[in-house]
């Protein structure tokens, strides 16, 4: 994660992070000018919906991915690559 959030500062690129609020791992810090953390809420670290966030649900979760999580990476994205 860290080599990542590198490459993003030396790029100059502003950084849109998506946290869940809905896992059990810890939170999420992100610092630099432009850059915003997202909360999505009752969803895990893989953006499924979950009841608890313990990863014995994982098994019983038919959710791929939370379409608001999609909706915000979308918009994200629209933002930047809108002419």
């Amino acid at each position: 994660m860290k080599k990542i959030v590198v490459l993003f500062f030396v790029m100059a690129v502003a950084l849109t992070a998506l946290a869940q609020t809905g896992d059990w791992s810890g939170k999420l810090k992100v610092q630099g000018t432009g850059n915003r953390i997202v909360s999505v809420e009752g969803v895990n670290h893989l953006f499924q919906h979950c009841p608890t966030g313990n990863p014995s649900e994982y098994k019983d979760i038919e959710e791929s991915f939370a379409p608001e999580a999609l909706t915000l990476i979308i918009e994200w994205l629209s933002s930047y690559l809108a002419p």
